[in-house]
């Protein structure tokens, strides 16, 4: 099965993983933060995970280290190699797909972190992940809020963290994804959130969801 692929950011190539490493302060902190707050939602020691749209491995990484059973996959072949040197140079394995994913793959955990608001065709994504999750499964999901200055303020997420401006437009949503386009997203599909909870300071807003197996 081929992954949708609509053009727009959907192919998003910033190496999220190094900015992790060696990126200014705040950067490196948002992305240890939203580890932080992704194990407080959900259990995924003992789970199958999948991240979904796992870009360079700037979460994936930090799984696998803890002992996460975690598969990647991403849109950008780039991306998914440039995540296995990063495997290689943590010394870590994992198994990372750019473009396909096997017909029977079945996953207890689906994650799809700040993904979902620069996917052009969002409702085809949410419908391929429900085909992959294992019965009682869960999709966590992590949105970033549409009214917070710094999603607002191009000019304001460049000083803050570091990035280019050539960074920063590539890294601009298609369209904001405010909360109640989500939740009508997640309803129409005979989904239901179970557990909500806001991150780093209302940048972010986690998502635990019951998706209808399809």
């Amino acid at each position: 099965m081929t992954l949708p692929s609509s053009g727009g950011t959907d192919t998003f190539e910033y190496d999220l993983f190094e900015a992790s490493r060696s990126g200014s302060y705040l950067e490196r902190m948002f992305h240890r933060r939203r580890v932080a707050e992704l194990t407080r939602i959900v259990e995924l020691d003992k789970q199958r995970v999948l991240e979904f749209g796992c870009n360079t491995g700037a979460i994936l990484i930090p799984l696998r280290r803890s002992g996460v059973d975690v598969v990647g996959y991403d849109i950008s072949a780039a991306n998914v190699d440039r995540l296995r040197v990063h495997l290689v140079a943590e010394g870590l394995e994992a198994k990372v797909h750019a473009g396909e994913l096997p017909e029977d793959a079945q996953f207890d955990v689906v994650l799809l972190v700040n993904v979902l608001e620069y996917v052009t065709d969002k409702g085809s994504v949410l419908d391929k992940i429900a085909r992959h999750l294992a019965p009682n499964g869960w999709l966590v999901v992590c949105l970033a809020d549409p009214s917070h200055p710094f999603i607002r303020f191009g000019k304001l997420r460049t000083f803050l963290s570091g990035r280019s401006h050539d960074d920063i437009d590539e890294a601009e949503p298609t369209r904001p994804l405010a909360e109640p386009e989500f939740l009508e997203l997640i309803i129409t599909r005979g989904g239901r959130v179970v557990r909500r909870a806001w991150g780093m300071g209302r940048l972010n807003c986690w998502y635990a969801v019951k998706l209808r197996k399809l």
